[in-house]
């Protein structure tokens, strides 16, 4: 008895931290946790880490939960040394995801990696495809197309085994934008509506927001702009409710870029205003260099030259702080397309060497190679024989207390969708 109050107690404080987004509050409440035990202090940092979405709060306390976790993997008892080390290497996936978003890619390709290396040590299964997802959107990010779906589908391969459902539906819907990259609309679409439907069944609310948008850009490049803003109007009111931010960003993006296919740019141009906002605030700076690129491209059309070229300019310094190719090339090729018009010989001509440079990047595709370590021969055997690891941790569910902190910190990271990265976060 005394068991099932204590699990009512904890999934009740869980739900009740999952609504607090404010440092403050999370602080009050380590303060409270102060005498408890380590492992509970941890379970409650990943809870709040998944649910904040601000890049300026969680990293602080994705620091406090590395240190206890590596304090807590100096113990003797093996069943709690498994947890910490569970703990250790989702707070580096994290770190890795913080660096791939400042467009640090080779330090966050080699934190996946030593992330990766512990969960198969420890048999996570589900660690182990979050962190194949995680290197498959490196390789996306860098344009190798062939590389990225290899590890998608490994990881799609494990989720589909373990049941994980909304880990697939995030595979499924990396490996549909490989598909779009490449001109597939039929496939795309196919794995998207299978996400969709995976995400349904679990109650997702974020992952079906994501489906929506994607669904809207596959209608909008068919022309079927009534049916692409009706997706997106739905994710919208999805992404309000959940007051998710990053969502609510590249939503604004899409709806702004419907309207500006459209012609109606006075409308795109309030929408990409309101994304642009969002997304500095929330430092994502590639959708901010989207942001900035489209509305430049609209006041280019009304004839505003100074306006543009000011928000081309901005738009490429974001992009590169972000690191992405691709939004790179593209606002490179929109300084060099505005020179040209322009008649500005010898800016057009510099832009064009740096826009060149950037598309012969994208097409040889950028290289970020997994065999410059000592491990990596070893690493990718065990990517290849994935299907020999255990499909369970070896931690017994009649531990009471350990047992508990592992199915709750699997209830926490279930939650922690939000599209194309695993843990955090997935965009």
């Amino acid at each position: 008895m005394r068991y099932k109050t204590k699990i009512f107690f904890w999934l009740f404080t869980l739900g009740f931290l999952n609504h607090f987004s404010q440092k403050k509050s999370i602080d009050s409440i380590l303060v409270v946790l102060d005498k408890t035990k380590d492992s509970l202090k941890c379970v409650y940092l990943r809870s709040y880490i998944e649910s904040e979405t601000d890049n300026s709060i969680w990293p602080a306390y994705n620091e406090k939960l590395k240190k206890l976790a590596e304090d807590g993997i100096k113990t003797k008892d093996q069943k709690m040394r498994v947890f910490y080390l569970e703990v250790f290497s989702d707070a580096i996936t994290n770190e890795g995801f913080l660096k791939q978003q400042s467009g640090k890619f080779s330090q966050a390709l080699a934190d996946y990696r030593r992330s990766l290396e512990i969960k198969f040590d420890i048999h996570d299964r589900k660690g182990i495809s979050s962190n194949l997802v995680n290197i498959g959107y490196i390789y996306y990010g860098a344009a190798d197309y062939s590389k990225a779906a290899y590890y998608y589908k490994k990881g799609l391969k494990i989720e589909e085994e373990i049941n994980d459902k909304e880990g697939a539906s995030i595979s499924l819907v990396n490996l549909a934008n490989v598909f779009i990259r490449q001109g597939d609309t039929l496939k795309f679409m196919e794995l998207i509506n299978k996400a969709l439907r995976y995400r349904e069944e679990i109650k997702d609310e974020r992952g079906i927001a994501s489906c929506y948008n994607s669904l809207s850009t596959t209608e909008a490049e068919r022309k079927h702009f009534d049916k692409a803003l009706a997706y997106c109007f739905k994710a919208l009111q999805i992404f309000q409710k959940l007051n998710n931010k990053d969502g609510l960003g590249n939503t604004y993006i899409n709806i702004g870029s419907i309207y500006k296919e459209k012609g109606e740019l006075d409308t795109a141009l309030k929408y990409y205003n309101v994304a642009l906002k969002i997304n500095k605030e929330i430092k994502d700076n590639r959708s901010v260099s989207l942001s900035l690129v489209f509305s430049g491209q609209i006041y280019d059309a009304k004839g505003d030259a100074l306006e543009a070229l000011k928000l081309f300019k901005e738009a490429n310094s974001f992009a590169k702080l972000s690191g992405e190719a691709r939004e790179i090339k593209m606002t490179s090729e929109a300084i060099y397309l505005f020179h040209k018009k322009m008649g500005h010989k010898d800016e057009a001509e510099r832009a064009f060497q740096i826009y060149s440079k950037m598309k012969d990047s994208v097409e040889r595709k950028v290289e970020i190679k997994l065999d410059d370590g000592p491990n990596d021969s070893l690493l990718l055997k065990k990517i290849e024989g994935e299907m020999e690891v255990a499909n369970q941790s070896p931690i017994k569910e009649e531990d009471n207390d350990i047992g508990f902190l592992m199915i709750v910190s699997g209830i926490i990271l279930a939650g922690a969708v939000a599209g194309y990265l695993t843990l955090k976060k997935r965009k």
